[in-house]
């Protein structure tokens, strides 16, 4: 088995160029802004429709609807090869020497049956994103999304779908019910029957890092009470929300040129902040951050800039990430709206000025939360002695500061860092902590 480090410097790669080097059309030409087009590698056509973005990690042939996120891709669907031959066929392009591991042969049926249910979750994403492109204007779910404001390109770019009746069918048609039904794609009712688990949802497809389909995230149309709003693939070797990020394979090499990530809550809070251009954005799957999903993260940068939703519950999720990031080692920033209103990324996306509110509104994360308590203190001491000529602060508050400089603080696993912050929590709020 080829080791999986030599894949991941595939997906690394500078894509534009690594295109390049298998398909020599002269009609391709790489510019100098991270992008490449020419005309379709798939068919015969005079005005250039195949686009290649560094920036968002894809190719896409508009002429024949084809498209992905790696070289590995574009050669299996260029050469018509199988992903084990694209992979050598991209090393010797590139001049990446392969390397490979031995398995044994649980390993290797273990790994040809994760590739084969990989291949169903990706012509099941191709079904529900064709439904989608070929609903009616009128239909609820086309509704739905154009009512947000979406491109079409970014709804292209994550693939989105929606999941008509019939997937039973074409699974017992392929032989592969079975399989449909390991991957939570079918379930039986009460009466031993096979149904879809996604009918009548938008879907969202959620890939891992490679940009291979794994699973998907369903919303419902209507307002059936009795519905969850959302739901997600079953949890499998395959779909571990503890290591899937969503947006991550569109954001990596967006994350890797910039340093710094954005973390949101949901969605469409990942594909709003892609489309105003913070294509460094991702998401966790619904649950909290895990220290899986910073480890990958770190590999590629040194902050992550917390964008959570403006309600308690968000602002509580963003304190609890903000431990983790600090212990994983990585710098956090804050992006903080003072609003009455419940709002998320998705809705303060579609501001007029939103790529610059977003910017100013960024705060040092540790900074910003010890502030915060250190001006409700000044309130809760002048409200009971009056206003001082010095900042003086209760002896609880006092208290109770300093050991959320500590808990926060104390998170950090250098010394230099720890120094620096301590240097400032006396400087900006007298507040003494050991560094």
């Amino acid at each position: 088995m080829i080791k999986s480090s030599v894949i991941d410097k595939l997906y690394e790669a500078d894509l534009c160029q690594a295109i390049g080097k298998v398909y020599t059309d002269a009609s391709y030409k790489i510019r100098n802004n991270g992008t490449a087009e020419g005309c379709s590698p798939f068919k015969n056509e005079r005005t250039p429709s195949f686009k290649v973005s560094n920036v968002k990690n894809i190719w896409k042939d508009f002429g024949s609807g084809k498209g992905g996120t790696s070289i590995i891709d574009f050669i299996q669907a260029y050469k018509g090869v199988d992903f084990l031959e694209a992979v050598k066929l991209a090393c010797e392009t590139l001049n990446i020497p392969i390397e490979y591991e031995k398995e044994t042969d649980e390993q290797k049926e273990k790994r040809t049956q994760k590739q084969s249910l990989i291949q169903i979750l990706k012509k099941t994403a191709e079904i529900y994103r064709q439904n989608f492109v070929s609903l009616l204007p009128e239909s609820e779910a086309k509704k739905y999304m154009l009512s947000r404001n979406f491109t079409d390109e970014i709804l292209d770019n994550f693939g989105i779908g929606y999941a008509l009746a019939g997937l039973y069918e074409a699974f017992k048609e392929q032989a592969i019910v079975s399989d449909g039904e390991a991957l939570g794609l079918l379930r039986k009712n009460n009466q031993g029957n096979y149904y879809d688990f996604f009918k009548g949802r938008i879907i969202f497809p959620i890939c891992d890092k490679y940009g291979h389909c794994v699973g998907f995230g369903g919303r419902i149309l209507t307002n059936d009470k009795k519905q969850p709003k959302y739901i997600n693939s079953a949890e499998s070797d395959l779909f571990d929300k503890s290591n899937l990020l969503y947006g991550f394979h569109l954001a990596r090499n967006t994350i890797a040129n910039t340093g710094e990530v954005y973390l949101v809550e949901g969605y469409t809070d990942v594909m709003r902040m892609h489309q105003i251009g913070f294509a460094n954005t991702i998401a966790t799957l619904g649950t909290a951050l895990t220290p899986q999903h910073l480890a990958q993260l770190k590999k590629l940068c040194r902050k992550v800039i917390i964008f959570r939703d403006s309600d308690s519950a968000g602002q509580t999720a963003a304190e609890r990430d903000l431990q983790l990031i600090l212990q994983a080692g990585l710098f956090a920033e804050l992006v903080v709206f003072p609003s009455e209103d419940k709002e998320d990324p998705d809705s303060i996306g579609q501001r007029p000025n939103a790529v610059e509110l977003i910017k100013y509104s960024r705060n040092d994360a540790i900074l910003h939360l010890i502030g915060e308590a250190y001006r409700a203190a000044l309130d809760r001491y002048t409200e009971k002695h009056g206003q001082s000529k010095k900042a003086l602060l209760l002896p609880e508050d006092k208290k109770n500061l300093t050991e959320l400089a500590k808990k926060l603080v104390g998170c950090i696993p250098d010394d230099t860092t720890r120094e620096a912050y301590a240097d400032q929590l006396k400087e900006l709020f007298k507040i003494k902590i050991a560094s």
